[in-house]
């Protein structure tokens, strides 16, 4: 079953630091297809050039402000398919994420610099190239890794060490739910390390090593590089060395201790750095703080990456004074992560672009309700790899369900142990009734390293559809 997409990248090099230390090879080459005819923009010195969409996001209440996650929205699901995505300023053409996406690439790529060119790169990557096959079997590696911490019950103290502080406890399990970085954002922070080649990164915020291990196997990958990394919770620490000794990931350090002690010692220990991930305390003035005593240690050339920059009006307030800093001359707004480049000689411009999720979405859903209205019958009971999206059942079939799930059919919460766990599961719905199993793209992952299940598939299930976007399969009566 050939249903991973793969291809190689284009490399090439460049350098350049402002402070003392080791040249940093750039990786360039060739523009991606349809982004050929980008120029450079005119470098005037001082200059304001803006490119911002003026995207609007529909942001919750103040009461409800937690990270978005999941499929759209009914709304937005109905605009996806003429072409349009609530949440999105379009113009009187109503251009579709995808359009609004690759316009910002276009202009990104015609600032026509190398940082600029990985940032670039790193997002059409995700979003329109093939996966290159090293980075996709390091992600099958790291999500087998989340698998087994999302099924952990292994309860862990998170409370941080200040004075007054209480004891609180929550399960890995739980932990890595809400608080580790998505899949397709770990995917980002990879492509950013492995095109911009860092010597010298820190990390704020390693909570269990997600987002830590796929900068860690970018630096394997491109045999260079150190990360540090800052934890305030000692045993959250604790399993983040852990998992990074798993996965033979030995070029990150990580410390324990608040920011506000650590981070200093950190900064004058790697001396000058070229890429930083801010992941930690989603407070304005604490960001802000973070920012300005990061930026004197910086390359000539940096990255700064910052995470949940719309968690909270506060959050947007200090993204919107990143965004508007002199320093900062280049700037991505993926609407949950903002990218800063840094360097004096560049044009300050500004790029807006949907969430990465979103344009996947967008993308997706609107091949898999024709494929599955093509294939399956109207009431066909259908298990769906949805990992808890509601919506997207709906989209499927009337009488769709989570693939895996509890015994009330609502979702399990978590991706199987392994693939006897996601075999036994299959069974038993199986024998309940269930007809046919669909995997949207975004789960093509578990061919990847749930292979055991994927070979039960090709043995007692019937494929009735393959392509880049969705994979569907009869059980019943394919014994």
């Amino acid at each position: 079953m050939e249903l991973l997409r793969r291809s190689a990248t284009a490399r090439g090099h460049d350098s350049g630091v402002r402070r003392p230390g080791p040249r940093r090879r750039l990786r360039s080459g060739p523009l991606p297809p349809g982004l050929a005819d980008a120029r450079p923009i005119s470098r005037k010195r001082g200059g304001r050039v803006s490119n911002r969409r003026r995207l609007r996001r529909p942001y919750l209440p103040a009461d409800r402000q937690t990270r978005r996650r999941g499929a759209p929205s009914e709304r937005e699901r109905d605009s996806m398919t003429t072409g349009q995505a609530s949440g999105t300023a379009t113009t009187a053409s109503r251009r579709s994420l995808r359009e609004v996406a690759f316009d910002s690439l276009k202009g990104l790529f015609a600032v026509g610099d190398v940082t600029c060119d990985c940032a670039a790169r790193a997002v059409h990557g995700l979003l329109f190239s093939e996966p290159v096959p090293a980075e996709y079997a390091w992600a099958g590696t790291i999500e087998r890794l989340r698998a087994d911490l999302e099924s952990s019950s292994e309860a862990v103290s998170i409370a941080l060490p200040y004075a007054g502080a209480k004891e609180r406890f929550s399960t890995v399990g739980e932990i890595c739910r809400r608080r580790s970085k998505g899949r397709i954002w770990g995917l980002l922070l990879h492509r950013l390390v492995r095109g911009f080649a860092p010597s010298t990164a820190l990390e704020l915020g390693t909570c269990l090593g997600v987002s830590t291990s796929y900068q860690a196997a970018a630096m394997k990958l491109n045999g260079r590089g150190r990360l540090i990394s800052l934890e305030g919770a000692a045993a959250l620490a604790d399993q983040a060395r852990k998992n990074l000794r798993k996965l033979c990931l030995d070029c990150v350090e990580v410390r324990t201790g608040l920011f506000q002690h650590t981070l200093e010692p950190a900064l004058r220990d790697l001396g000058s750095i070229d890429f930083a991930f801010i992941d930690g305390h989603h407070d304005e003035e604490a960001t802000l703080a973070y920012f300005e005593m990061v930026v004197p240690f910086l390359a000539h050339r940096a990255i700064l990456v910052f995470d949940d920059i719309a968690w909270s009006d506060g959050m947007r307030r200090a993204w919107a004074r990143l965004r508007a800093d002199p320093r900062v001359r280049v700037t991505l707004d993926l609407s949950i992560i903002g990218i800063c480049i840094l360097g004096r000689d560049l044009p300050k411009q500004d790029f807006d672009f949907p969430s990465l999720s979103r344009v996947q979405a967008a993308q997706v859903v609107p091949h898999i309700r024709r494929a599955v209205r093509g294939r399956l019958p109207v009431d066909a009971p259908v298990l769906v790899v949805s990992r808890g999206d509601d919506e997207l059942l709906e989209l499927v079939s009337r009488r769709a369900q989570h693939f895996p799930q509890t015994n009330d059919g609502a979702y399990a919460g978590h991706h199987p142990g392994d693939s006897r766990d996601a075999i036994d599961h299959l069974e038993r719905l199986r024998e309940g009734g269930a007809e046919y199993l669909v995997f949207p793209s975004t789960a093509f992952w578990w061919f990847e390293f749930y292979s055991d299940f994927r070979r039960h598939l090709e043995l007692h299930s019937l494929s009735v559809h393959q392509d880049e976007d969705c994979a569907i399969f009869q059980l019943s009566g394919a014994r």
